[in-house]
């Protein structure tokens, strides 16, 4: 890592020195057109509320500020930016950028007034449920703009990640690694990587404040009601990534050591172009913390934990163990719903008691969530 990178420095300053050191090495096109190309995915997808209060603001609204700030009078001012999206995720949910400066390069131009133009591309999960699955699987890469182009991307995920197998492909440099992926779209003329992830310490402040107090009883209340088995609760109730997942120290080792293993491959696949051949290098690294108010959280966890869930009634089910037909108590409800219980109405109650919390005090603020922040830039 390079002697300019700032490790222990003040949490609150984590984000905004990052992302000034991100932008500094922008080169910034003087022809008119010409935008800074921009990739944001958000896992495990972009933040449905967007209000003011909600926590924690996306980074990538931060990154766009940072570049309109240092734009000369001379430089084309627009910014392109490809959301990753799931399959599935309404484009009406894309992120909305904060408010384009001027176009001061065609100031009467009503039409190009709008500098920052957002798009959204699909991205499958790249999570595995199951470990003894993943290894019959093939590694695909999932690309979303062309090598070489992308100026500035930024990686985000504030909730520990739904398998043991998705953190520990995230240094793979053969993967499947959302990392990689994103590595590998970058210019080597100076392009950077912003990756923001939860430490370990940070994924188990999560489970223990966050999700426990709210999730547990929800559990408890459903195993008595509905005569469920105990380990179906222990199951649901579970994180199972996070005892794979490292401290920042071991993070920031892990960086290192996948910038040399894809200097290494990239060696190897350039041959004798030398023009083929780049490298990665961590130019920053330090510890950061947030708070996440209680909706922006809940959503998130629904929309990565279904398909664990779904996975684990439909285990149970397979193996025999049969729900009982009789009627279902949904969570925080004391009025029994007049139908048979089976996978998909379970975790519709479970989710809907869990969202019924969040709806009694969305904008509650959390413990402090330690993340770890770093920079990667590409370069020849």
């Amino acid at each position: 890592m390079e002697q300019n990178s700032f490790a222990n420095e003040d949490p609150k300053l984590w984000l905004k020195n990052g992302i000034e050191l991100a932008v500094s090495s922008l080169n910034i096109s003087k022809t008119p057109g010409q935008a800074v190309q921009m990739v944001s995915q958000t896992l495990p997808c972009p933040p449905i509320d967007q209000t003011p209060i909600s926590s924690p603001v996306s980074a990538f609204s931060v990154i766009v500020e940072e570049i309109q700030c240092r734009l000369q009078a001379d430089q084309s001012p627009y910014i392109n930016i490809i959301h990753a999206v799931p399959p599935k995720f309404s484009l009406n949910n894309l992120p909305t950028s904060p408010p384009g400066t001027p176009n001061r390069m065609s100031p009467d131009d009503d039409y190009f007034n709008m500098t920052v133009f957002s798009s959204g591309a699909p991205v499958p999960a790249y999570a595995y449920h199951s470990d003894s699955t993943s290894q019959d699987l093939p590694c695909v890469p999932t690309p979303i703009a062309p090598p070489y182009s992308v100026h500035i991307s930024i990686v985000e995920r504030y909730l520990p990640p739904p398998s043991p197998q998705e953190y520990r492909n995230l240094f793979s440099a053969t993967g499947p690694s959302v990392l990689v992926d994103r590595l590998r779209e970058l210019s080597p003329q100076g392009g950077n990587l912003v990756l923001i992830y939860p430490t370990q310490q940070g994924a188990r402040t999560f489970k223990n404040q966050y999700l426990g107090p709210i999730l547990d009883p929800l559990l408890r209340q459903m195993v008595v009601v509905n005569e469920l088995s105990a380990d179906i609760s222990k199951a649901l109730g579970s994180m199972p990534a996070i005892s794979e997942m490292d401290d920042f120290e071991t993070m920031q080792k892990n960086i290192m050591q996948l910038c040399k293993n894809l200097k290494r491959r990239d060696s190897l696949m350039a041959g004798p172009s030398p023009t083929r051949s780049s490298r990665f290098t961590m130019v920053y690294g330090a510890k950061g913390e947030i708070c996440m108010d209680r909706k922006s959280w809940i959503e998130w966890y629904i929309q990565q934990e279904t398909p664990r869930a779904r996975d684990i009634l439909n285990g149970y089910w397979r193996a025999g163990y049969q729900f009982p037909t009789n009627l279902m108590l949904s969570p925080g409800s004391r009025k029994p719903a007049n139908r048979d219980l089976s996978s998909p109405s379970l975790l519709q109650a479970l989710f809907q008691g869990l969202r019924n919390r969040a709806d009694a005090d969305g904008s509650c603020l959390g413990k402090s969530l330690e993340v770890g922040v770093f920079v990667i830039r590409r370069s020849q």
